[in-house]
């Protein structure tokens, strides 16, 4: 599940898109969601419960999803407010979710309106305009105070942070302005705010917000020397070692 815009950009890279193929070579059963990229979570959850009731699984079958940045918020509220559908999900696994929301979303309404007036229209359609106030601080913490998350779905949190030389160079004035409140940021989102309560916290990743899912390293672009890491971030056995987890997960405990 893609996160914040990453559906206006999809044409350039979507979370995880080169490790899905050689999974499915496995036996794996892996679709990308690719939810509304400048809509609220509670309008993404919509969609998210219209796709999984539209589900075909066997009865053996275990549902994961995987979210990225928002995507994670979109899929908590999708559980929330689908009570019915989301029995069908067995676990969540977020991947430098933005669980609490970002600090950063106080200071990003001018470059955002920028992007929504100039340059988004072309690229996705607005849907209810409610990406970024879904990713206050205020509002997602409220959310979750509120909210009790099902206690039938298992869910599972890796976070992310890095050195800055390790950091995008579209996400450094964001790490720098993180900086502030923690030198353990991605570039986005403060590693405190990447764990969902109550869950199993899986470890921390040494890798920005956008080189943890986004294989930017592999576009023939003329952005990609400003916006890929400096050092490839591997993906591929990530969700391999993300997705084997979960599975030991559901086997049955040995007395």
């Amino acid at each position: 599940m893609p996160g914040f815009l990453n559906e206006c950009f999809a044409n350039i890279a979507l979370p995880f898109e080169d490790a899905i193929p050689s999974l499915n070579e496995r036996g794996l059963k892996i679709d990308e969601m690719v939810v509304s990229g400048r809509s609220s979570s509670d309008a993404n959850a919509i969609y998210i419960a219209e796709t999984i009731e539209n589900l075909d699984l066997d009865e053996d079958e275990k549902l994961v999803l995987v979210g990225h940045s928002k995507g994670v918020v979109d899929i908590l509220h999708f559980l929330v407010n689908f009570p019915q559908a989301s029995r069908r999900v067995a676990a969540v696994v977020s991947v430098a979710g933005a669980i609490n929301g970002s600090p950063l979303v106080a200071k990003m309404d001018d470059i955002y309106a920028d992007l929504a007036r100039y340059f988004l229209p072309s690229r996705c359609n607005t849907g209810d305009d409610g990406a970024l106030n879904s990713l206050q601080p205020a509002v997602s913490l409220s959310w979750l105070a509120a909210n009790p998350l099902p206690e039938s779905v298992q869910y599972f949190s890796l976070a992310a942070f890095t050195k800055r030389d390790n950091i995008n160079t579209l996400l450094k004035t964001g790490y720098d302005l993180l900086w502030s409140y923690s030198p353990r940021n991605d570039g986005l989102l403060l590693i405190t705010d990447q764990i969902i309560p109550g869950g199993t916290l899986l470890g921390y990743a040494n890798a920005d917000h956008l080189s943890i899912v986004l294989p930017l390293e592999n576009k023939n672009l003329l952005i990609s020397e400003t916006i890929q890491a400096p050092q490839k971030f591997p993906r591929n056995v990530l969700l391999q070692a993300l997705l084997a987890y979960v599975a030991e997960a559901f086997e049955p405990k040995q007395e």
